[in-house]
């Protein structure tokens, strides 16, 4: 993933904050002998040793994939908003000759995985998954083996970890513009209100907001 300084990963807390946020991605596997990697879209959970699970229908191509070959990437992408080419001019330009661009942020961590086979270790997973997306009270039984509704799914599926050995992230919100141009962003963001304006508008501020005591030393 192609990166400049500006829209570097601040510190290691802002990748893991927004997959905890962000926790619907792709894992791609290019397995061994294949033409093309396996693309699995699929809702994971970030636990505490940055390890992020999920679960497989023992069907799914994706497993025997990471079986033959553990090496994989997690890809995740959020907050993605088109920037037009007014919104981007720079003030001595004219609007009309302004260059758009899109902003986003994505995280791609290298991972190793490990397959989950027991019933045990599967339904501790799932009980992972439950407790990241399950709203509290929801009322939902808890994941054991045995003859319970639940236990008897288990041996439909796989658990798998994936256990990260880098991780890469591009915060793409104005990072090599100013302070005044990104907050003129900020403003127009709120005001188009689009799906995913908020949520940009959010990650512009909040690394402006951090950037700015380095921005303030580099005009002394």
């Amino acid at each position: 993933m192609l990166s400049k300084p500006h829209d570097d990963l601040l510190d290691g807390e802002e990748w893991r904050a927004f997959l905890r946020e962000n926790s619907f991605g792709q894992v791609i596997a290019p397995g061994r002998g294949r033409d093309m990697p396996v693309v699995t879209p699929l809702h994971f959970a970030l636990g505490r040793d940055d390890a992020a699970v999920f679960h497989l229908q023992r069907a799914n191509p994706l497993l025997q994939a990471l079986r033959d070959n553990p090496a994989c990437l997690l890809a995740v992408i959020g907050s993605y908003v088109y920037i037009p080419s007014e919104w981007n001019a720079a003030p001595e330009d004219e609007a009309r000759w302004g260059v758009p661009t899109s902003y986003y942020a994505a995280v791609q961590a290298s991972c190793t995985a490990e397959i989950v086979d027991d019933a045990e270790g599967i339904a501790y997973i799932l009980n992972q998954l439950m407790k990241r997306y399950e709203a509290a009270g929801s009322g939902h039984e808890r994941v054991e083996p045995g003859d319970s509704p639940y236990g008897k799914l288990l041996g439909a599926i796989t658990g798998v970890r994936l256990n990260m050995t880098r991780v890469t992230g591009k915060f793409k919100f104005g990072g090599n513009r100013d302070t005044a141009h990104r907050l003129r962003v900020a403003e127009r963001l709120a005001g188009r209100n689009g799906p995913l304006d908020a949520s940009a508008r959010a990650h512009l501020l909040r690394r402006d907001e951090a950037r700015r005591p380095s921005d303030a030393a580099g005009d002394e």
